[in-house]
């Protein structure tokens, strides 16, 4: 089910060949929630912009027999604002939203999609050379994609440019990353994965 609100708790786990650590339980909540409808259905963690007014997710329809659709979601009126239809699936949805709140980035199977997070306008659809499973922003120009296929690259770490789509590198990590974050300054990528 689509509420506004919600509340997850986790703790992060660091460790390296000699040492782990892991912090105390963190609680992380969204103050209010209502039901939306029944045939919302995130298929990631939702995104809310940072006045707090909008949040963004992948609404997955499978369930129902249909293609996945971008949604946003008005905070204030707890009701759908606008979405966008994607024509196929994929095993993977995953979201980014700029730091000013200006696009929304997508790795759509071999595509990376950016959008205008104020009308869903394609801005951009840039073909690339994997599949991604997880996407998040780094400084303005930057974002940072773990892809699942090929198996030559499942689990690294992958730089764009996030004007072109372009890849520019990987940070060479040997691990194989399952989530990565991105620290609010923009200066620290926190991965999570198996080495």
């Amino acid at each position: 089910h689509g509420t506004i609100g919600f509340s997850y708790s986790y703790s992060v786990a660091v460790t390296n060949q000699k040492f782990s650590a892991e912090s105390n339980q963190i609680i992380f909540s969204y103050p209010q929630s209502s039901l939306l409808s029944n045939t919302l259905t995130p298929a990631h963690q939702p995104i809310v912009s940072s006045t707090g007014n909008e949040m963004y997710f992948i609404n997955d329809k499978s369930y129902f027999g249909q293609t996945p659709t971008l949604t946003a979601v008005s905070t204030q009126t707890n009701t759908v604002i606008r979405s966008f239809d994607f024509h196929l699936t994929t095993p993977y949805y995953t979201l980014a939203l700029s730091k000013d709140d200006s696009k929304l980035y997508t790795v759509f199977e071999d595509s990376l999609m950016v959008f205008d997070a104020a009308n869903f306008n394609v801005l951009m659809t840039a073909h690339l050379d994997f599949y991604g499973r997880k996407i998040v922003c780094g400084r303005t120009d930057r974002l940072y994609v773990v892809p699942y296929a090929p198996a030559s690259v499942n689990g690294q770490i992958k730089i764009l440019d996030a004007g072109s789509g372009d890849e520019i590198g990987y940070p060479g990590i040997d691990a194989r990353m399952e989530m990565v974050y991105i620290s609010s300054d923009n200066n620290t990528l926190y991965g999570v994965g198996k080495p």
